[in-house]
């Protein structure tokens, strides 16, 4: 049971600046590998899907949470699906890279789909980063700092 006036936070997948090591989810992994000129690894056949969301639209919305005073669950997310081959074709776009990523065998208990269903909405809240805006953004910073 939850405490009353306590928010708990369902953060889906979240990308941005100083994701790094073995926690640095798939985006992450991508553009490091791009950035050595190596093509994205997909582990299945890229069908799988996410909610990738940048850590700035979740920044934003703990500030509603707070500001609120808000309570209850709250799946944090764009509720927009994309495929792992989306992601792989945005990333490989910005690297300059034109060939096919590299495929590799699914990962057991990987699950297929995740997307959120969010009330975060009901706050007057908005995810603001479109996915491509996000990746050009980390891919520019991250460039900047070799």
């Amino acid at each position: 049971m939850l405490a009353p006036g306590a928010a708990v936070l369902r953060l889906f997948n979240v990308y941005g600046p100083g994701q790094t090591g073995p926690y640095a989810g798939v985006v992450s992994k991508f553009i490091e590998r791009a950035k050595r000129v190596l093509l994205p690894v997909i582990y299945g056949d890229g069908t799988q899907t996410r909610d990738f969301i940048h850590v700035a639209d979740v920044a934003r919305f703990v500030e509603v949470v707070l500001d609120r005073g808000a309570a209850g669950i709250y799946n944090v997310g764009t509720s927009r699906a994309v495929s792992i081959r989306e992601l792989a074709a945005v990333v490989m776009r910005l690297a300059g890279l034109s060939s096919e990523p590299l495929y590799g065998p699914p990962r057991p208990g990987d699950i297929k789909h995740s997307a959120a269903v969010s009330k975060a909405r009901a706050l007057g809240w908005q995810p603001q980063m479109p996915l491509e805006e996000g990746l050009r953004r980390l891919w520019t910073l991250t460039s900047s700092l070799r």
